[in-house]
This record gives structure tokens, sequence and C-alpha cells, in this order.
């Protein structure tokens, strides 16, 4: 290849991956914005004020109202969903200035009880949450922040792909990589919230200003234009890895087009400038043509022979023919006679018993001898017939239609007297030599039309019709049906919890109340609110909920603890979780192991030894290590001074004193021995802090979050894996802790807000025989009484729970259809 030519393809390349790149730029994207504060609708209804923003001369809603609904048009919510889904990048702006304590959501993408999308700040924990879902899963993020201080705050939440930044006044202060969130939402209809969660629940207070969704990589450059962008964002990054594959491939393409391009150069460079083709020794030129033989003509054309037949001319005659040394055929010379014309080798006979025949323009006729070219007849000359215009006679009766025909193959030969004649069957037309069929379906009655009645449907077949039935009908006879009733019949294939609907010619299965699905394949119980935390949909609004959980919904957990149905050891103490319970090592105890094995494992601690011990006593007393605790006992020979020395403040003896560091834990010294237990709430004080018993203000209740429950000021409870509090009035919710589990089998079913070990809880394990294990000496104590392994007995506290004693521990479970009992968790 010269070096001209080669440089020119070098360039072509380069220049065409240059102009690739030229999409490489950050900012390629269109920024596009909604102010959500601009585009609410004031005519609605919506209970808000403004008031002014962070520099005084900007407006901001303040929201204070205890019942509001401040929702954005549904036009603004398609667009804000549009944004979600179709860009990676996407950032979410607010200024806000929330009040001391209280916990509210800032935008919310919401439908009734499922949180979508939401940001969230937590007064009460001092936490800014971000709530998404995750394979229809929700998932949240807690990032430990304190925003509700009731000063102004700008706050940007960036999403590019699964990559999370928040800032707050500009600082950057956290950056994580998430799960992928789900970008469209299909369980119904989504609401977009302002400063609350939907239409009752997190109910923001305080003011929120500019607040805005923005499309495009560093979004809170709107709210702070100074911020460093050198960095492509995660969405913006994997966009170039996704080009330069691109331009790989593009890379690869183009080196292979030129590895043939060289090829086909280096061939060419071997050819000889002109074009010329090679024939039996003889050169052509481009473009000549000759003949290669009589019938065969050849052209060189790019170097290449091509060689085709010799195109002949049409020819207007019947009979053409081929003679030596020729390619195509031609017409011989056609006869004249009596006043017609007649092709060359064609018959006809000018009178009976004489036979011509054209020959190149010379009609040759031949006289017949019916005595010599005639057959011979086995009848009497008296049973002969002459046929008139036919040389040979034929005797009576003669089988004409044997002696072979040219009727059509759906036609009928019928001998006649003297010669045979064709005739089409029955539903065919024609002249009997060619035959047609007869669509009977285009036409009603007679003898061409079809005789199908209502009901059916005329459908044509070779010489005849059928009368077929329509859908859903039985066949009376040729030419009716009847309908079928599937449902009476019982010939249906509707779901056994399905209804069957006759219909015209039909029938349709629709799913019977209180169960959903396509009526024949599925057709599921349906309760209302679903099933939560694993529990099962048996019969319309009728679940069954796992051992642990109770309620309409199974969304109440059983309080082993507080019921005194735990196994824990007596060096341990019962901690209530979702489902079930732990027990955790009393104070003066303590575990070396993983998991205490309901608190059997646990050991004294001995408070007495090791720098920063346990112990309270005065310097002037000795500390003795005792089961669970200690005692301290004077120094022989020194004056012995009975006093406590707690939180490194020194307290007499008997002398009772609040925690410096928790006003709820009250605290008492004993000769040198510090006691702390949370301060005796007595409801009936009017002086009691409600800070230290929330459940003494009963003017205050919070309703829970779907179901018509109300929760006491101070409650706790769990909801969709969260811990949830009632504190005057509002509700605050954050993840739910799952504590550090060590074993070989860790299984999360659905419904599980934890993994757990596969036999945590024997109650969910109900197999226990099937493993060799020996239960029939393990036994359940409560209330004094002992059951042994499989007993089962009615829960004293209610009559409608049923315990049973599996494997030494107690597992209970609530009779829904029970009328008699009472709920196990405060309404």
């Amino acid at each position: 290849m010269g070096p001209a030519r080669y440089g020119f393809i070098v360039y072509s390349v380069i220049f065409l991956i240059g102009c690739f790149l030229q999409g490489f730029s950050l900012n390629v994207e269109p920024r596009d914005v909604i102010n959500l504060i601009e585009t609410l609708n004031t005519s609605d209804g919506s209970t808000y004020k403004f008031t002014s923003g962070p520099n005084n001369n900007t407006l901001a809603i303040e929201l204070d109202e205890t019942v509001r609904h401040v929702a954005l048009p549904e036009r603004i919510v398609d667009q804000a969903l549009t944004f979600l889904s179709q860009h990676t990048d996407i950032t979410f702006l607010a200024t806000v200035r929330q009040e001391i304590g209280n916990s509210g959501s800032i935008i919310a993408f919401s439908s009734n009880i499922i949180r979508f999308l939401e940001i969230e700040s937590s007064g009460r924990k001092d936490e800014i949450r971000f709530h998404y879902t995750h394979d229809q899963q929700i998932q949240v993020e807690t990032f430990p922040y304190r925003l509700a201080d009731n000063q102004w705050h700008k706050l940007a939440i960036s999403l590019s792909a699964n990559h999370l930044v928040l800032l707050v006044d500009c600082s950057k202060i956290y950056e994580r990589v998430i799960k992928t969130i789900d970008r469209t939402f299909t369980s119904g209809k989504l609401s977009l919230f302002l400063g609350q969660r939907n239409s009752q629940h997190a109910l923001f207070r305080g003011s929120l200003y500019d607040v805005k969704i923005v499309t495009q990589a560093h979004g809170y450059l709107l709210q702070c234009p100074n911020q460093n962008t050198d960095c492509p964002t995660c969405a913006q990054y994997k966009d170039m890895e996704q080009k330069i594959e691109e331009m790989y491939s593009l890379y690869k393409n183009m080196s292979n087009k030129l590895l043939k391009a060289e090829e086909r150069i280096s061939g060419l460079e071997q050819c000889e400038c002109s074009k010329s083709c090679y024939d039996n020794g003889t050169i052509h030129k481009e473009g000549e043509m000759w003949e290669k033989d009589k019938c065969t003509r050849c052209s060189c054309r790019n170097g290449s022979i091509h060689c085709g037949s010799v195109d002949c001319p049409l020819v207007k005659c019947s009979k053409p023919v081929y003679r030596d040394g020729t390619c195509c055929p031609f017409c011989l010379t056609n006869c004249y006679y009596s006043g017609q014309y007649f092709d060359h080798g064609q018959d006809f006979k000018p009178r009976v018993c004489v036979n011509c025949t054209c020959d190149n323009g010379k009609m040759i006729c031949e006289q017949q001898d019916p005595e010599e070219s005639c057959p011979k007849l086995n009848c009497p000359e008296s049973e002969r017939l002459q046929i008139q215009g036919e040389c040979c006679p034929v005797c009576k009766g003669t089988n004409f239609c044997g002696l072979g025909h040219n009727c059509h193959i759906n036609a009928t030969c019928v001998n006649l007297a003297t010669r045979y004649a064709c005739q089409c069957q029955l539903g065919f037309q024609g002249d009997g030599i060619h035959c047609e069929d007869i669509n009977e379906c285009l036409a009603e009655g007679g003898k061409t039309g079809h005789h199908c009645h209502s009901n059916t449907k005329c459908v044509n077949t070779i010489g005849s019709y059928a009368c077929q039935c329509s859908d859903g009908h039985n066949r009376l006879d040729a030419y009716s049906c009847e309908e079928i009733d599937e449902c009476a019949s019982g010939s249906h294939h509707c779901h056994a919890n399905a209804d069957c609907i006759n219909i015209k010619g039909s029938y349709k299965c629709e799913c019977s109340k209180g169960y959903q699905g396509d009526g024949v394949t599925k057709c599921e119980a349906s309760c209302h609110g679903q099933c939560l935390n694993g529990g099962k949909c048996l019969a319309p609004n009728v679940c069954e909920c796992r051992h642990g959980y109770i309620g309409p919904n199974c969304e109440l957990d059983i309080d082993e603890c507080g019921l005194g149905i735990s196994a824990c050891h007596g060096h341990s103490v019962c901690v209530n979780i979702p489902g079930w319970y732990r027990c955790d090592c009393l104070e003066g105890y303590h575990c070396n192991w993983p998991d205490n094995h309901y608190g059997s494992l646990c050991l004294d601690i001995n408070e007495c030894i090791g720098e920063g011990s346990g112990h309270t006593c005065h310097t002037s007393m000795e500390c003795i290590n005792m089961e669970g605790g200690y005692e301290c006992a004077c120094k022989p020979g020194t004056p012995c001074i009975q006093h406590c020395i707690f939180e490194e403040k020194e307290y007499g003896n008997s002398e009772k004193w609040f925690s410096t560091n928790d006003k709820c834990l009250q605290c008492s010294c004993m000769s040198g021995v510090t006691t702390c237990h949370k301060r005796n709430c007595d409801c009936m004080d009017p002086d009691v802090d409600l800070d230290c018993c929330p459940h003494c203000d009963l003017t205050a209740q919070c309703s829970h979050q779907e179901y018509p429950l109300y929760m006491q000021n101070g409650e706790q409870w769990s909801f969709q894996c969260q811990t949830c509090e009632c504190l005057h009035g509002e509700v605050d919710c954050w993840p739910l802790e799952c504590p550090n589990i060590i074993c070989e089998n860790i299984i999360q079913e659905p419904g599980d807000c934890c993994p757990r070990c596969i036999d945590d809880s024997p109650c969910t394990n109900l197999n226990l025989d099937a493993g060799g294990l020996d239960h029939s000496s393990d036994t359940c104590i409560y209330v004094g009484r002992t059951y042994r392994h499989g007993n089962s007995w009615l829960l004293d506290s209610d009559p409608c729970t049923t315990c049973d004693c599996i494997a030494g521990h107690i597992c209970c479970s609530f009779n829904e259809t029970c009328s008699e009992g009472v709920q196990l968790q405060k309404p």
C-alpha cells in the first residue's frame, strides 16, 4: 500500500474517533427544574401561609397546622415522576427552618401508607432520613445530623445512579452508595406532598423555602454555585464507561475494515492497470462483447467474463420448430383454406371422412376409408347408428364415457344416444369440461346458497359447505346449534374461588368477593391492608399470623416479656423484639459468647478489679465482689466513710439524686454501693415529669399509620421494620436495630425485619421432632405451672390466646374469631 493511501485511511479513523469524542463533555444534559412551592395550588384549600424567607425579602410557606393537605397538582406529580424515571442524575433542594424537637417529612412521594420516596428530618433523634424503595421493598438511609434547631438551613440530596450525596449549608456532610432505587411506581397512584408524608402523618412544623427538583449532574449548584464539580458524578462516569466501550467497538470495527482494505489494495497493486478478460487464450478488452457459441453471448466487465444465452424473439404461432444450427424457435408458413388460416401442424376435418393438416404453407388432406380405418362392430347393421359429422358408425347403447372422455374431475360423464356429455357435480358450476367450486356461503337458500340457521357460521368446503356451531353452542343437527350453559353444566374452567357467569355463546370467570386474580388460573384471598410480618392471607380478610404476631393484619407484636412466657435464665432480663424476644444479661453479669443461650451463659462481672472498675466504693472502703453485684467493706484500721463516688461526684450514705446525664435516672447510695433505676412514674401526681413519664400524658395520642388504632403517649411499636414512638401527639420512626447474630444457618424470610438463626425461634420450626432429638423431658413454666413438650393451654390474661410448650419454649397464637379475648397490645 502506498504511504499516501495508508495515511488517508488512518487519518479517516482518527477523524471519526475525534468526532465521537466531541460528546465527552460533562455538561451535555440540559437542566430541568420544578419549583414545588411556586406550583402549589392556592385554591385547593391547602392549609399553609406565607412568611418571610431566610433573606427577609423572599417568601416561604409556614406549616404549623395539625390538620393539613399540602399536595402538588397532579400534572406536577407526573412531571416529577417523569424526571425520576428518565434521569439518573436528580437532586432535591430545600431551604428549611424546622422547630426544635419536631419530626416530619420535607418532601414525600407516597400512596396511602406506601412511602415511595421521602426526605424526613427527625428532631428527636437528630437524624436526616432518606426513605426509598428497592425491588418494591422499603429501605431507609439514616444520617445523624441536627436539622431541627429553628434555624434556616440549605438542604440538598443528590442522586446519581446509586450514589447519594447529602449537603447541608453547602457542605458535603455524607456520601454513600445505596441500593438501586425504584424509579417507577406500579402499585397505584402517587401523590407528592410538602411538609408531610400523607394527609395525617409525619407533619413538618416550621417553614420551607426554595423547594426544587433538579435534573442534571451536580444539581445542588443552583443552591451552592461555588461547589467543586471537577469530578464527574456516578451517572456521568457510567456514561463515560459506556461511551468508551462504544469507542473501543468502533476502533475494533475500523481496524477490521483497515485490514480488509489492506488485503484488497495489496491484491489490486499486483494487477495490471488496464482491465481485460482472458477466454480460451483470447484477450478481450473491457466492454467488449463476443459470441462464445451460436447460442451464448459473453462480455468483459470490470475484468470479469459474464456470459448468458442469446435473447430470442417471441413467436406468434401455436407450434414453433427448432432447426439444426439455430438457437431460437421460429414459425413455419401457415395455410389458408376456405377463408380460414391454419398454423403449421394444425389439423381439421373439412367434411366427413376427410382429415387435413397444414404443413409449412401446404394443406395436405387424406380421404378416410371407413371399411379400413373404422373399428369392427359386433352388432348387426340394424343396430348400428351413423352419427352426424362422424366417419365411423357405432352400435346402439355404446358406452361413450367408457371409451374415453375429457370431463372435469368434479364432473360426471353421461352417456347419450350418439355421444357423451359432461355435467358438473352438485356444489360445482361450469360446462363440465371446466368446473369450479360454488361458495354456498355467499348466498342464503336456493340451490347455490346455504341453509345454516342461527348460532352457526357457514364454512365453505370443496363441493359443499358446513354449518359450524358458534363458540359456546352444541350441535342439534347439520344445520342448527343451541347455546351451552357452561356454568350450569359444570363444563367451565373457572377457579375454585371464582364465580362462573354465563354470557351469550360463552362464559366469564370473576373471582368471588374477597378474592383477586384472573378468575381462571388464580383467585387468591385478599386481605385489606395485606398480612404483615410474614402472615398469610388464608381467606378474605383473614390473616394467618406467624408465631409472635397478632392482629387483623398481624400488625401487632406479642410481648413475650410482658406476658411472662419467655424462657430467660434468672441472670438475664427479657427484651421484646419483633416476633420474638432476646435475653440480655442483667446488670452485674456479662457473656463472652455471641449467643448467651437465653441468658444461661451470663456470668458474674467482678466489679472490683481492673481500671475503671464498676464499683462506687469510697476510697476508705474495700470492694468485695458478690454474685451479680458487690459490697463495700470498711478497711481495717482506717476511718470508714460509707460514701459513694459516682460520675466523679461524692454522695453521702442514704443520699438520693438524679443522674446528671439522664434526669429520668434516679440513684441512691447505700454503704458505698450506688443503685440507679428509672424514676417511678406516679401518673396521679400533678407534678409528674412528662418527659420521663410520657405515658402519663393522657391528652396526647397518636393514630397508627395504617390501622384504626390509637397509641398512647410514650408508647412504642413496630411498623414496616421500624421502631415507632408516640410522643406529644406526634409519631417518629427510626430503623429497627437488628441484633448481631453468629450462627451457621442464617435466614431472613419474607416479613422478617432482621436476619436470624434458623433455630432462634422454635415457634417457627414446626419439625423439631423430625431431627431425631428427644424433647420429652423439656418443660415450660408459666405462672407457677409446669407444662411438658407438646402441651397446650389458654393464656390466663386472654382466653383467645392459645399457648404451646415447644422444646422448652412457650409459643402463643391468637384466635381472630374469638370474641371473648382482650388485645395483647394497648389499642
